[in-house]
């Protein structure tokens, strides 16, 4: 018999393509279960597979510590496509994922808004909501972690692009201030959070426009 509970989709959900619940709801789901006793070196963990917008992914549950224990359902192919194309219908934090057990390790994803209100009462409520903000957004300290690029792999595809958007194949659409030169935007076709090579090969030329569509079209 299938079994399946809920829980709210974050912003860190949907930005860091993971998902998370807690201890409470992953006793309730998993009761038999090893999951989550892997060790963050990998050393040890089960396969388990999620079927998520038409796609597969092979994935361990793994135990994540923040202050108290969490499960992360943590891919090994990154939830990256079924994420963002949630978001691109127009998915936000706080609308709900049903995570569904449909066989021995076989779960299913589906995602369903909590709003019921109509447009127009979204749109009244967001008119209320404008009226009483800050003007000034409030400031935050992050941390995160970025990719020390190859200059020498930025240089050489911008070279070969020659001021030509190496997708639509038109030009640049306007050149920098500081040398002059045509401005387009080197972007990797796997993703390095993705483990893609930071190389020639897998770089590519793109105007703004088609550098944009790339991450979000």
């Amino acid at each position: 018999m299938n079994t399946s509970f809920e829980i709210q989709l974050t912003d860190s959900m949907l930005k860091n393509h993971r998902i998370y619940f807690d201890s409470e709801l992953y006793a309730k789901f998993f009761p038999n279960d090893s999951f989550g006793e892997r060790e963050e070196d990998g050393k040890r963990g089960n396969n388990v597979l999620f079927i998520a917008g038409g796609d597969k992914y092979e994935t361990d549950i793994i135990n994540k510590k923040e202050g108290k224990y969490l499960k992360r359902i943590n891919p090994r192919k990154s939830f990256t496509p079924y994420l963002n194309s949630l978001k691109k219908s127009g998915v936000v934090a706080g609308q709900k994922l049903s995570i569904t057990r449909e066989g021995d390790r076989l779960y299913r994803l589906d995602c369903f808004s909590k709003l019921t209100e109509s447009p127009a009462d979204l749109k009244a409520e967001r008119k209320i909501r404008l009226a009483s903000a800050s003007k000034k957004p409030e400031r935050k300290v992050v941390e995160t972690v970025v990719f020390v690029r190859n200059p020498d792999v930025v240089d050489e595809v911008l070279e070969r692009a020659n001021g030509i958007c190496e997708k639509c194949e038109n030009k640049a659409p306007f050149f920098r201030k500081s040398d002059n030169s045509a401005y387009l935007e080197v972007h990797h076709k796997i993703r390095l959070a993705d483990d893609g090579d930071d190389t020639v090969e897998n770089a590519i030329a793109l105007c703004p426009n088609c550098h944009r569509e790339a991450h979000y079209g």
